[in-house]
């Protein structure tokens, strides 16, 4: 062979070689965030004193070997599971340069790496800082004035840092910004990341709390993901001031998305005491909504967790917080804590240890409002005056609640002349600084004054005020969160607002009289549909709204219709990722309808008077409503021509049948007798009960004539389906239901007989996209779901029909574009609602009826399998003519009266709005 041909010949081979190399493998993902630095600057370069502990956050997999260096050399280090990753804890000595980590899996490395470098620092600046933290603010800036010439200009820029805290802890707003402003320019200008960061955070604490000037605290914000990514601590804090500032300007569910993203953050890199901070801002924020015993839970949790370290003033605070929370579900009649020992000891410590004057005041005023909520108005007083002369000058807060409390007390004493203007005061403050709590507090206290005034027409539009601002702060309480614990403790909004109109209405002339009680009636209504008109658009919104409102709507069902088909995957990862990648799945499923309920608070508000113009029910139909007054309880019939009033003083949700039936039903029997239908439209605690199965003239209430059970809102006719009627019939969709098979095939026969379309889908064909794409479907004019149903979640939000892909939850319902007028929800718990809530509470039939429908069948309870069947043959028996489903609820009601049909009919009611 030729030397060429030798040479081509071994090209070859080299080539053959080459191609037949295995591929390097890849190096394993590694994501790091660190923690314990003194400072960051931008690199992003750790300064620290030596020698240090520095903590890490790894996620990297399993498998893949995870070592530490320092300066080149292996250290042995700590770990420990967190958040899905691995804390890890090196020790870097006096003089470290660079500590890396590296993982290594099948011969590749990943390596993360963090340069170090010494903190300059002077011991004048420590001193100066503690001195400020004792009030001694002279003294401070003495220590810090020779750093202000130093050569260092680090050291300059931590003098004017400490400068611009000691102005504002004086109070000298404009001052104090001026030197934040400099302080933030410099920051920048050396790449000082952290020390930016805590600038911005100290401002916007000032911004908000000193003048509650929102605009100029979210300003102090801006920049921090930018910043955060060099100084991953950054991250756990502002998450905890975007949650502040949310909580105090009435974004409810903002607040509780903040704090707990900087809870997990803070848990990843072991930040006990943040996360101990804003674990007790969460307690406060779930029992402004009414969840006592999970507010309570949260402060002993962080109270458990307060460091062995942490100081009196620190402790106080603590004590003051769990004093709040106490003090609220005592407010609310569950005296679940008693408030006045841990206040107490707050007291004694801002007076001795700490001497706090502001957070002295703080305390004072809640001992006040507990000495009310006792019924001791000169406890009160004394309280209240001891406040004002600890700290005359207050922030807008506790101003707020210090005028609620003046106001409270004078009309406990009762001082009507003086009530009015400390009300006024507290609904002022709470509209100008955006506390909505307060607003609201001021604004109904100002109507009661007014009352008391006499001032009749002034305390009816003070009265409506209250009612709107409640609809207002509902809708800044995220679903699954406590809209139903909220609306409990807002109850009195509405018993106050009918009681006053019902007043009016004895004093009326005879011609103005059913005017006044016809307010009444509805004001009684609109308090029983305000959770779910907080979820429709009864008014048509602005088309930019609109349009806005479709994106959502898109963007939710594209990442729900991704999620499933991720979901149908994820059964053949290993049982060792299988846990995990569940976990994601539901976490993102939670994301989702979380930023469904945004779009729906944000872009699509409820419209205020609902209940539009003077309400007449149709012809022949009488609506009944009663609610808990301050005289006991009061029922109302609304006829087309007239309104019948009674006290039924002697009414108890726990009365054997037979006498509620009495109390509730005979004041009014004429009325009922005469009807061709009745809507009630009743207080939660008696509609919990089966009402349509009392006793009325020797038959339950619903054999004798068709009951609906209103959810108290009225919203435009909806124009009738065109073309061809079409049926939806699903069908056992997880495939261990025989009898709901055989009722579904059942009923599609009978709905055919009728002279509908069906689609049946049966066991797997009832797939998530097949069922919403059937019920969107502008023929579908009913939906007959025969399967299992699920009431689950806070505010019933995670309630479910399960289908065979996924499920169809109360989220996917209230983002359909449309719903069929007419559903039948044949599975366990469907029309099922909360227990807490003083308004109709959300489930799956509810969701449909805001949704759109004007009748849904539901069950209030579990149902057998086996007892459905002949209750569909009473339902769909009658093949003449289209279906009334109230009518034909009516007739399977009559028929298991009569022995005909099994009494599981009970357990199903007609749900309308």
């Amino acid at each position: 062979m030729s030397a060429r041909a030798s040479r081509w010949f071994a090209a070859l081979l080299c080539t053959a070689a080459c191609e037949d190399a295995p591929t390097p493998p890849d190096p394993p993902p590694l994501r790091v965030e660190f923690a314990g630095c003194a400072a960051v600057r931008e690199g992003p370069v750790c300064e620290i004193l030596a020698p240090s502990s520095l903590k890490f956050w790894v996620e990297t997999p399993e498998d893949a070997h995870l070592s530490a260096e320092i300066d080149g050399a292996t250290r042995a280090f700590t770990t420990a599971s967190a958040q899905g990753g691995r804390r890890v804890t090196v020790d870097a000595p006096a003089g470290s340069r660079e500590v890396a980590l590296r993982a290594a899996r099948n011969g590749a490395a990943a390596v993360f790496r963090l340069r170090l470098e010494p903190l300059v620092t002077s011991p004048a600046l420590d001193e100066a800082e503690a001195l400020r933290r004792r009030g001694q603010l002279d003294e401070a800036e003495a220590k810090l004035a020779p750093l202000q010439s130093d050569p260092s200009r680090v050291l300059r820029l931590g003098a004017l840092r400490k400068r611009a805290r000691i102005e504002s802890k004086r109070g000298a707003t404009p001052h104090a910004a001026r030197l934040f402003a400099e302080s933030l320019t410099e920051d920048r200008a050396l790449g000082r990341v952290s020390d930016e960061l805590h600038d911005r955070f100290a401002l916007f604490h000032m911004h908000l709390y000193a003048g509650r000037r929102f605009a100029d605290a979210r300003a102090a914000l801006s920049d921090v993901e930018r910043l955060a990514r060099d100084f991953p601590e950054g991250r756990v804090m502002a998450s905890y001031y975007e949650g502040l500032l949310a909580r105090e300007t009435g974004d409810l569910r903002g607040a509780l998305g903040g704090l707990r993203a900087s809870q997990k953050a803070a848990a990843r890199l072991g930040f006990e005491a943040q996360r101990v901070d804003a674990l007790e801002v969460e307690a406060s924020v779930l029992s402004q909504l009414g969840r006592h015993p999970d507010a309570l839970a949260a402060m002993d949790e962080a109270r458990s967790r307060l460091p062995g370290d942490a100081s009196p003033c620190r402790r106080a605070e603590s004590d003051n917080n769990l004093g709040w929370v106490a003090l609220r579900t005592d407010a609310d009649g569950q005296g679940l804590r008693e408030p006045e020992p841990p206040l107490r000891a707050a007291l004694e410590a801002f007076r001795k240890e700490c001497p706090r004057p502001a957070e002295e005041a703080n305390v004072l005023l809640n001992l006040g409002l507990y000495a009310m909520h006792r019924d001791r108005p000169e406890e009160a007083r004394a309280h209240l005056d001891a406040a004002r002369r600890a700290a005359p000058r207050v922030d807008a807060r506790i101003e707020a609640w210090a005028a609620v409390l003046d106001g409270r007390i004078a009309l406990a004493k009762p001082e009507t002349r003086t009530a009015l203007a400390p009300h006024e005061r507290a609904r002022a403050i709470g509209r100008a600084a955006l506390l909505s709590d307060v607003e609201l507090e001021g604004a109904l206290g100002r109507a009661r004054a007014l009352e008391a005034l006499g001032r009749t027409d002034d305390a009816e539009r003070a009265y409506a005020e209250a009612d709107a601002l409640l609809d207002v702060a509902l809708r800044a309480v995220p679903l699954g969160e406590g809209r139903e614990t909220f609306l409990h403790g807002a109850e009195l909004v509405t018993r106050l607002r009918v009681d006053f109109l019902l007043g009016r209405a004895e004093k009326a002339e005879r011609s103005a009289r059913d005017v006044w009680l016809r307010e009444a009636a509805l004001a009684a209504m609109r308090g029983k549909s305000r959770l779910l008109r907080a979820l429709g658009c009864a008014a048509s919104p602005s088309q930019t709204r609109r349009e806005a409102l479709d994106r959502s709507l898109a963007r939710y069902h594209q990442g729900r219709a991704a999620l499933e088909a991720e979901l149908a995957a994820l059964w053949r990862l290993p049982e060792n990722r299988l846990d995990a990648a569940l976990r994601a799945h539901d976490t993102r499923i939670k994301d989702l309808r979380a930023a469904l309920d945004d779009a729906l608070a944000h872009l699509c508000p409820h419209d205020r008077d609902a209940t539009r113009g003077p309400f007449v029910p149709a012809p022949g139909e009488v609506t009944l409503v009663h609610l808990p007054t301050r005289s006991g309880w009061t029922g109302f019939v609304i006829t087309p021509d007239a309104i019948v009033v009674h006290d039924a003083a002697g009414v108890r949700p726990d009365l054997p049948p037979s006498r509620l039936a009495a109390a509730l039903f005979e004041p009014f029997a004429g009325a009922l007798r005469g009807a061709s239908r009745l809507r009630l439209i009743t207080h939660p605690s008696l509609d919990r009960l089966d009402l349509h199965a009392l006793p009325f003239d020797g038959a339950p209430l619903g054999a004798r004539l068709p009951v609906v059970h209103g959810a108290g809102f009225d919203r435009p006719e909806r124009p009738p389906s065109e073309g061809p009627l079409a049926a939806l019939v699903v069908a056992d969709p997880r495939g261990n239901l025989p009898g709901a098979r055989e009722e579904a095939r059942t009923v599609a026969a009978a709905l055919r007989a009728r002279g509908a379309s069906v689609l049946l889908l049966e066991g797997e064909a009832a797939t998530h996209a097949a069922v919403v794409a059937a019920l969107t479907d502008p023929a579908t004019h009913l939906f007959h779901f025969a399967g299992h149903g699920l009431y689950e979640g806070r505010d019933g939000w995670e309630s479910a029909l399960p289908l065979a892909t996924g499920a169809l939850a109360v989220a996917d319902v209230l983002a359909l574009a449309r719903v069929p007028e007419q559903v039948v929800l044949s599975g366990c718990d469907t029309g099922r609602a909360g227990t807490s809530a003083a308004s109709e509470g959300l489930g799956l039939g509810q969701a449909f009826v805001v949704a759109g429908a004007r009748a849904v069948v539901a069950a209030t309870r579990p149902i057998e399998d086996k007892k459905t069947l002949p209750f569909v043959h009473a339902l769909y028996g009658d093949s003449k003519g289209p279906l009334d489903l109230v009518e034909a609820l009516h007739r399977a009601r009559r028929a298991a009266h009569e022995g005909d049909s099994p009494s599981d009919v009970a357990s199903f009611r007609l749900l309308s709005p």
